[in-house]
């Protein structure tokens, strides 16, 4: 795919203008080729999208998460998904197992770096385990595919608060998701609460939430997901959409925030982030970076340890796709 990068880049560019809502000539080319796809052509055309779009995804985060930030450093994290139609491999409890191991040994390496904000696309929902098993082993009965995909979840989630509550020095910040729907009816692995743990939702341009953001009472604060300003690979310009760049957002607040005060833990950003925040008309806090860097440097003030600048390590591991695509 590599190969045909530009061809690519155009169509994710052409696909955030139409989701977007911009009336661009982009937009109405790519809405006419999609319209005048046979099924097969459509089923190709979304295989090579989805995993261009999976592929871009981490570069878009990390853009929106350094940027202002020169003297920072990133590291990569990288996760591996199942892929085809029917999915390979099909989700087995051994495969379970081993899926939790692995994203215990991701948060240890990401800690063990010197990340002190790490941002999570990897909501490992209970509904994507499902899709899975539908697809792959239909003849499984319902009753057991359900049990399956939920301890899969239970288990990456266990795995996920013992590794982050053993680094109460990082903030870990998490996308909510894109289905519209509630946290409990998804029932992502990210659905907790820990005291160095955010969830963020996202909200439109004017401040109101998307009507694609999932919701629950675990989503402590929400930023800009539509359109944010991003970087495709080769550097030219795009605009994705989706809790999955609300979320780095956040994590480039929290990363300013340590370079005024590199003191702070990740539960006391956390509270800084959210008692900054600017609620909406609807009630959602909004994330507000200045106010919440202004915060940070009053708590060294009055601590009377000065300022101190140092490079600040704001990290990601990239798995839930934005929104390009969505009908």
């Amino acid at each position: 795919m590599l190969a045909r990068q530009d061809e690519l880049n155009g169509i994710l560019r052409a696909l955030d203008d139409r989701d977007g809502g911009i009336d661009s000539p982009a937009a109405r080319e790519i809405v006419a080729r999609m319209k005048a796809q046979t099924p097969a052509e459509a089923e190709a055309f979304d295989d090579v999208t989805g995993r261009w779009s999976g592929y871009v995804h981490g570069t878009a985060i990390a853009d929106i998460a350094l940027r202002g930030l020169p003297d920072a450093r990133i590291v990569v994290a990288r996760q591996q998904w199942w892929h085809g139609r029917p999915p390979v491999p099909c989700w087995t409890r051994e495969l379970a197992d081993r899926e939790a191991a692995s994203i215990g040994d991701l948060l240890a390496f990401l800690v063990a770096s010197g990340a002190r904000v790490v941002n999570m696309s990897w909501g490992r929902a209970e509904r994507a385990y499902l899709g899975n098993l539908q697809a792959c082993a239909p003849q499984m009965p319902d009753g057991e595919r359900r049990a399956l995909a939920r301890y899969s979840v239970e288990r990456i989630r266990a795995v996920l608060q013992d590794g982050m509550r053993n680094a109460p020095q990082v903030l870990f910040v998490g996308a909510a998701g894109n289905a519209g729907a509630s946290l409990q009816e998804e029932n992502p692995a990210t659905r907790f609460s820990l005291p160095n743990f955010i969830m963020v939702g996202a909200v439109d341009r004017h401040g109101a939430a998307t009507d694609w953001t999932n919701t629950g009472a675990e989503i402590s604060l929400f930023a800009n997901g539509d359109r944010v300003p991003a970087r495709l690979p080769g550097g030219s310009a795009s605009f994705p959409s989706g809790t999955s760049m609300a979320a780095p957002l956040v994590a480039n607040a929290a990363a300013k925030m340590l370079t005024v005060a590199p003191g702070l833990d990740g539960a006391r950003l956390r509270q800084l982030l959210e008692r900054t925040a600017t609620p909406n008309a609807t009630g959602q806090r909004l994330l507000h970076p200045r106010d919440a860097v202004e915060a940070a440097r009053a708590e060294v003030v009055a601590s009377g340890a000065g300022t101190a600048r140092r490079p600040t390590p704001s990290i990601r591991s990239a798995q839930q796709a934005p929104i390009r695509g969505k009908p």
